[in-house]
């Protein structure tokens, strides 16, 4: 009840509506239109400023009055969609990640341990044994944690009450996903659904087309697959048929996106993202239920197309053996085109009829324009030039083999020929002689790939083909493998496997196969003895190869004197030159009485290591006492004999001596009456020849006056290299620089003044 009105406070009461007339009345309506018809200019609708109070507004604010009018308002999705920046893949990724943690926590586990990701396998054909640094099988890759039942997982839970839990963060993960698809898509636009949701993100499509790597299309893809694959199999069946056609067609307008850019293109990836690819789809393909049946076909069709990137088993092309020489970073069809049709026409001459050849191709005609010429074009690389020429030359045959041993003759005749046939040449023959193949012929070719530094991939191939034969390998397989492993950067674990199959002694073979990472091609000086390169050897490991030395005597194991080099070598690469003249005294007192003259030249050149690690001192002090070291070490043993390569090191040490010229002749002519006329070369005159040129320009320079220079300036012109570089070799382009500068001497003594004669003035 209403009380009553008091006399400070009176009633207010809704006021009574005035009775109009009916034209007052649309004369209002008419003015309220008028008003809303105005131009936006209009003093109503300029006294609140929209702009001010929006940023006056925090960041948590926004996005609810943002979903708020895009709800009134839909068409304006349109108009938002473009003004968005492109998001990045880690962002993309991050909210990934997020709306997967969601969707996995709202999962109500019974007696259930949380789930785990899969593990992917290496390489494709995970689910067959891949092989470690020594071709042994590894385990195979762990399965999903998840039972493919779900009563295993949530038992005593209904699937509908599962189900019910889950439908909003399923919901929730595939908006996620189908956002930022576009940014990272491929697929065409009119593969996609015409209806209005659709049109947006054939919008954003179409407006960041081009503007991503195919790497990060990889890596969203993958980010998706992994959640996907992450969650327990009911969640896997309520997301499989909203994510799983989308996904397929990605995936394949990836690979066709490849195919062009590859093949079409000649475009190049790197073999790290190759082979990333690699384990990657072979990863998805093992997993189980209809994400692995769609990832089979992606896989199969990635195989199809630009399966050539990676080394596939020889099983799915003929040519399997020939592929991995491009590697992973090589990617020109035309190359693999034409080098296709050159083991075709090889394989079609190995014929069961009569006695079968290996032909090469003949050489096309000159500036012909046949098949057979723009097949020649297409190897414009440097990488493939060689192949080229080789295959471009005239026939030559060699006989198919029929035993084991002529297989590898033939092999080793095909390597030593003048034309020296490529590695892809030397595995197709050897692939053509099933059941002749042997150790001997697979350790031949291993070898190979390993001295010309092909891609790890056809090394591993060829151990693999060698235990596909049953082919059981012997100590120089084991040697090969760790030479592999070894160069590859597995260090320690080719020391850990060594180690552990031969716990007692390392045989010396193995044991010096872990010296080849500090393979140099000569011996650093102290001062650049500290910026070795990553792959050489550490001073950690060669502390445990020193400790872990097998037993061997100069006069009980053959090629001992092999190590002794290898030894002394790797220690003045750690500039530890008198460790290595201990080892090497050590070595050459132990020798017996008499050895032959290979042995003895090869302890020669364990001296000429040392003399060269000398030779970094350039002064006269210092080549005396490089000169006694080398004297101390020649008198060890009566078969040690100088060679010219030994005088020419120890001549390296008077580069900066001032009577260089002087000495190194009367150097030379003790080193002849000592131990004959073969201690002198033409590299040793060479640098006899430098000195005594040297020598004679200061002199020639210090009595003649600074007029002198101007006036023989023109004498001084450099000869264009053409001329003076005719390309006959290293050493005789040294001779050459070498006559220049006598010519130069000689010339300054024909037009010093005469009279005056040159007065040297010793210090």
């Amino acid at each position: 009840m209403d009380r009553s009105p008091t006399p400070e406070r009176p009633k207010r009461a809704a006021p009574k509506r005035a009775r109009v007339s009916p034209s007052a009345e649309s004369g209002s309506k008419d003015e309220k239109v008028s008003k809303e018809n105005k131009a936006p200019g209009a003093t109503e609708e300029n006294d609140v400023d929209v702009g001010v109070l929006l940023a006056s507004l925090p960041s948590q604010s926004l996005l609810p009055l943002l979903t708020s009018l895009l709800s009134a308002q839909p068409s304006l999705k349109s108009l938002i969609l473009p003004l968005i920046p492109r998001p990045t893949l880690e962002t993309a990724l991050q909210v990934l990640s997020q709306s997967s943690k969601k969707l996995r926590d709202a999962y109500p586990y019974e007696n259930s341990a949380q789930p785990t990701p899969v593990t992917l396998g290496f390489g494709f054909g995970a689910s067959r044994h891949s092989f470690g640094a020594f071709g042994r099988p590894q385990a195979p890759p762990s399965q999903a944690a998840f039972s493919q039942n779900p009563s295993n997982v949530n038992s005593g839970m209904r699937e509908s009450y599962v189900t019910s839990r889950i439908r909003t963060h399923v919901t929730e993960f595939v908006s996620a996903c189908m956002s930022y698809m576009p940014y990272f898509s491929y697929a065409p636009g009119t593969a996609q659904s015409s209806s209005a949701t659709q049109s947006h993100s054939t919008t954003l499509q179409s407006l960041h087309r081009g503007h991503h790597h195919p790497n990060e299309t990889y890596q969203y893809l993958a980010a998706i697959m992994d959640h996907f694959l992450s969650q327990p199999p009911l969640t896997q069946a309520s997301l499989g048929p909203q994510l799983l056609p989308r996904l397929e067609e990605e995936w394949k307008a990836w690979v066709n996106k490849l195919d062009e850019s590859v093949n079409g293109q000649a475009g190049m990836f790197t073999e790290d993202v190759v082979r990333t690819w690699e384990r990657g789809l072979d990863g998805y393909a093992n997993s189980q239920g209809d994400a692995g049946r769609v990832m089979r076909m992606v896989r199969d069709l990635w195989i199809s197309k630009v399966g050539w990137l990676a080394e596939w088993a020889r099983h799915r092309v003929y040519s399997a053996v020939v592929i991995p020489r491009f590697g992973p970073s090589f990617t020109r069809q035309k190359h693999l085109r034409a080098h296709l049709s050159f083991t075709a026409s090889v394989r079609d001459n190995f014929s069961s009829r009569g006695t079968s050849q290996y032909h090469y191709p003949p050489r096309p005609p000159r500036n012909s324009h046949d098949s057979a010429s723009s097949v020649s074009e297409n190897f414009d690389d440097s990488m493939h030039l060689d192949q080229a020429r080789s295959a471009a030359r005239k026939i030559q045959t060699v006989e198919r083999a029929n035993s084991r041993k002529s297989l590898y003759n033939n092999l080793l005749r095909l390597l030593s020929s003048r034309r020296n046939a490529s590695l892809p040449v030397l595995l197709d023959y050897h692939e053509l002689h099933h059941g002749l193949r042997s150790v001997h012929s697979y350790n031949l070719l291993i070898a190979l790939a390993i001295r010309r530094h092909v891609v790890s991939g056809m090394i591993q191939f060829l151990f693999k083909a060698m235990d596909n034969d049953e082919i059981p390998g012997n100590r120089e397989t084991e040697k090969l493998k760790v030479r592999w492993s070894v160069r590859t950067g597995n260090w320690d674990d080719a020391w850990l496997q060594v180690t552990a199959a031969h716990p007692n002694s390392m045989p010396l073979p193995l044991w010096l196969e872990f010296f080849h990472g500090a393979k140099v091609r000569r011996i650093p000086i102290p001062r650049r003895a500290n910026a070795l390169p990553s792959h050489g050897l550490s001073e950690a490991r060669f502390q445990t190869l020193m400790q872990n030395l097998p037993t061997f005597l100069p006069n009980q194991v053959p090629g001992s004197v092999r190590a002794a080099h290898i030894v002394v070598r790797s220690m003045l690469s750690l500039d530890r030159p008198q460790s290595a003249l201990t080892f090497a005294m050590w070595y050459f007192n132990g020798l017996p009485q008499y050895i032959d003259a290979p042995w003895a030249e090869k302890c020669v050149a364990v001296i000429d290591a040392l003399i060269a690690f000398e030779a970094k001192k350039r002064g006269l002090r210092d080549f005396y006492a490089a000169r006694r070291k080398l004297n101390s070490l020649l008198e060890i043993h009566p078969t040690f004999r100088p060679t010219a390569k030994t005088l020419y090191l120890l001549l390296g040490t008077l580069s900066h001596a001032k009577q260089r010229g002087t000495v190194s002749w009367q150097t030379l002519i003790k080193f002849k009456m000592r131990w004959g006329p073969q201690v002198e070369d033409s590299r040793v005159r060479r640098r006899v020849g430098s000195y005594a040129a040297e020598r004679l320009s200061r002199l020639q320079l210090r009595a003649s006056g600074p007029t002198e220079q101007s006036q023989l300036a023109h004498h001084s012109m450099r000869t264009p290299f053409r001329v003076m570089f005719p390309r006959h070799g290293y050493e005789e382009r040294l001779w050459k620089s070498l006559s220049i500068r006598a010519l130069k001497v000689k010339l300054r003594w024909q037009h010093a003044p005469r009279g005056g004669g040159i007065r040297v003035i010793s210090k």
